[in-house]
């Protein structure tokens, strides 16, 4: 069902104590270097920390302690991924670079004061949540910050909350996902056999010399003061921001993706295709227009991340761990948002998609090179969102020695312009919630409002 979840009163209770941060390096010697990040990493908002909380259910003490497990594994990983053991600093001429120097991730043992079950698995974000990952006290313009940042807190039941902090200049999801599982197949006592191998590999995408651009690239607008639009999030409005969360079961998404083959017209052809992100894109870009009631003649924008490490000639080696996506960008007014049908809105992702060949990328790389977008000063813009897929990730495949996670969860979700799709929880035996997606977004009060109206509409 396309359900509202409101957050547990029980989670506000949690208190967790950690002991002192410590350093845990590679467990061999690493080359000290200096590594090139390509335009890709350093945009905007890539250069941002991703905080996930990964959640283990009641574990046997016949595999050891996690805390101590965990720690031994990633000590051992940092050999293969020694990036992550290094530290971020700005060039000159302000471009961010990888020092090598083996310094270590920063790594904190805590207990908390409950159960995971007391506090529903962390199903519902509340700003407790915040307790289960340690915050790095400085932040100089990311000089000097650890890309790696580890939390292990035990709870009363045998359970344990993995509370990760990585850096997406470094990782995108995919690489996240490929590190996270590497760590888990050494906890195991799978080392040295390492599948994929991890590849650094950042200067197949350099810009040329000189840089050439032969594409408008739209999806770089949003940083331009002339480009803005007017229309902003009042963050202070009554009510305030409100975090909600949506459970689409999986047949709710089957109900979602026949309403989209009924917009077509007839002489579209008998061949349909409409992925589950597709659909779940229209619809919630659709639903969040309506509830922030943006005029028809304003500009609307719809970002997404593409996996394109296929599409690049030749493509990006198997293990490459850095920033493999493109933010694609659908633009297009308010009016035809509103007034489209979903199956036309699902053809504007897909045509999007298919407009990002190796030409497209390299363009977008050199336009990097030579207009760096400037991040955004002020209140949020209510025109554009962007949608981030972490369901087909494979976070929660990996497996310390404790089985799968039953839950992986940002700490926290200010953000009025991004929304997450989830894998539902694995704690409840519910065959409904199986394959189900938890839509989690961030509007005011009102808007939320009408949003969750419209989510309803997808409930069975």
């Amino acid at each position: 069902m396309g359900k509202f979840e409101d957050a547990g009163d029980n989670i506000t209770a949690l208190s967790v104590t950690t002991l002192q941060p410590i350093m845990v390096t590679p467990a061999e010697n690493t080359p000290v270097e200096v590594l090139y990040l390509s335009n890709i990493d350093c945009q905007d908002g890539v250069t941002a920390t991703c905080q996930t909380l990964h959640v283990y259910g009641g574990c046997p003490t016949n595999h050891g302690d996690p805390p101590h497990v965990i720690r031994q594994a990633i000590s051992r990983a940092l050999v293969y991924y020694d990036p992550l053991a290094g530290r971020m600093r700005k060039t000159v001429s302000g471009k961010l670079e990888i020092w090598c120097t083996g310094e270590g991730a920063v790594f904190v043992e805590g207990s908390a004061n409950c159960s995971l079950e007391e506090v529903g698995y962390l199903a519902q974000l509340t700003p407790c949540m915040k307790q289960l990952l340690y915050e790095y006290p400085t932040a100089y313009e990311h000089n000097d910050i650890p890309p790696l940042i580890i939390q292990v807190t035990r709870f009363c039941c045998g359970g344990f909350v993995l509370g990760l902090g990585l850096s997406h200049c470094i990782l995108d999801g995919l690489g996240f996902s490929q590190f996270l599982n590497a760590v888990a197949h050494i906890a195991t006592g799978s080392e040295p056999l390492l599948s994929p191998t991890p590849q650094w590999k950042r200067e197949i995408l350099k810009p040329l010399c000189p840089p050439t651009v032969n594409f408008d690239h739209k999806e770089f607008g949003s940083g331009n003061p002339s480009t803005r639009s007017s229309c902003l999030i009042d963050v202070n409005a009554a009510g305030g921001l409100v975090t909600g969360s949506f459970v689409l079961t999986a047949q709710s998404l089957d109900k979602l993706k026949k309403s989209v083959f009924a917009g077509k017209t007839k002489d579209e052809g008998e061949y349909l295709y409409c992925s589950t992100f597709e659909a779940l894109a229209a619809f919630v870009w659709k639903s969040r227009v309506k509830a922030l009631q943006i005029p028809f003649d304003e500009q609307v924008r719809l970002l997404f991340a593409v996996n394109v490490r296929k599409v690049y000639k030749p493509p990006l080696p198997e293990g490459y761990y850095g920033n493999g996506f493109f933010g694609a960008c659908v633009a297009v007014s308010a009016k035809v948002v509103l007034e489209a049908s979903l199956w036309d809105l699902v053809r504007m992702v897909q045509q999007e998609k298919a407009r990002l060949t190796d030409e497209y990328l390299r363009s977008a790389i050199d336009f990097l090179e030579l207009h760096e977008p400037k991040p955004e000063v002020g209140p949020p813009s209510a025109t554009e969102v962007y949608l981030s897929d972490w369901s087909r990730l494979g976070y929660s495949l990996a497996d310390f020695g404790w089985g799968e996670a039953v839950n992986v969860t940002p700490t926290s979700f200010p953000f009025v312009h991004v929304c997450i799709f989830v894998s539902l929880p694995n704690t409840n035996t519910d065959e409904k919630r199986k394959n189900g997606i938890k839509v989690i977004t961030c509007l005011p009060f009102e808007a939320m409002e009408i949003f969750k109206s419209e989510m309803g509409k997808l409930e069975m």
